[in-house]
């Protein structure tokens, strides 16, 4: 995955974008209840939001698309995950 600063908008390696992070709550994954799972409920929106740093480009688009609302936790030391300016 890539992560481009500048338009704070997550794409695939390949270049599809996968979604555009914005989230008005700035809310910190540490704040959220563990549920012991890779998705925890945010108690502000009543989304949930997913831990993108066990997931593959595949798997988080095909989630996206049962769930488009599903907010993102994307953490920028993450293995899978590469920033762009």
């Amino acid at each position: 995955m890539i992560f481009n600063l500048n338009n704070k908008t997550l794409y695939t390696d390949d270049k599809v974008k996968i979604k555009k992070l914005n989230c008005p709550k700035k809310i910190d994954w540490d704040d959220l209840s563990d549920n012991g799972e890779n998705t925890r409920p945010c108690h502000l929106c009543n989304n949930l939001v997913l831990d993108t740093s066990t997931l593959n480009d595949l798997e988080l688009l095909n989630l996206l698309k049962i769930k488009p609302d599903t907010c993102l936790m994307v953490d920028f030391n993450q293995k899978n995950l590469y920033l762009e300016l």
